[in-house]
């Protein structure tokens, strides 16, 4: 009869001779690395699926980051019935009103374009005015001009940065040969964006220009909306 020791070291050899071989293993580890490449798979899928919304919320903290509060835009139609409808010695050729958005960014814009009766001058006058709701803070970003103090003149013309009724503004001169580009932007509120551009105008037009816009009706529109 075999004695109790030989019998526990006989059960420890079977069972070494018993575990996986060094190819079980190998397959082990194979369809154990399967399954994490399945379910790494399918959590791409899932992500994917939801990527939309994920686009949302993401778009939507970067608007809070860089704008503050969510703001709607005003509506584009109330812009355009600031553009005035004539121009002295000249035609409005075109007017547009639209009002874009996509992942909780809306911008709204009105512009009226404008060409002299006489076709031999080559003058043209552009109004543009903007809302650009939440971007405000991106808007920032893209004009330097608004935290620089710009005064710069050469034989060409000119750029600087100046104010216009309390709000900064940019405004451009430049010859080019026979021709000139005036133009003058201004920041209201830190949030619309009123454009005046000249083609061949002298460029006291562009600050008459502006005169004829409501620009306290701007502020008082950012008041209504901003919530």
């Amino acid at each position: 009869m075999m004695s109790p020791k030989l019998l526990i070291a006989a059960l420890c050899l079977g069972l070494v001779a018993c575990g996986p071989s060094e190819e079980e293993r190998a397959a082990e580890e194979a369809r154990k690395a399967a399954e994490e490449m399945q379910k790494a798979a399918q959590e791409m899928r899932e992500a994917a699926n939801k990527a939309p919304e994920s686009i949302e919320e993401a778009m939507g903290q970067l608007a809070q980051a860089f704008g503050g509060e969510a703001v709607e835009s005003v509506s584009a139609k109330s812009l355009k019935a600031m553009l005035p409808e004539s121009w002295p010695g000249m035609k409005r050729v075109r007017v547009s009103a639209n009002k874009n958005g996509a992942m909780g960014f809306t911008i709204s814009t009105a512009e009226a374009e404008f060409e002299s009766l006489d076709d031999d001058s080559n003058e043209t006058l552009t109004i543009k005015v903007s809302d650009i709701g939440t971007m405000q803070g991106l808007a920032r970003m893209g004009l330097n001009w608004l935290n620089a103090e710009i005064d710069e003149e050469t034989e060409d013309g000119f750029s600087r940065t100046t104010e216009y009724n309390g709000h900064k503004a940019m405004e451009n001169f430049e010859t080019r040969g026979a021709s000139a580009t005036a133009s003058k932007l201004v920041f209201v509120d830190s949030r619309f964006l009123v454009e005046v551009k000249g083609e061949n105008v002298p460029f006291k037009t562009i600050d008459k220009a502006l005169d004829t816009l409501p620009i306290k009706e701007l502020s008082a529109l950012a008041n209504t909306t901003s919530h």
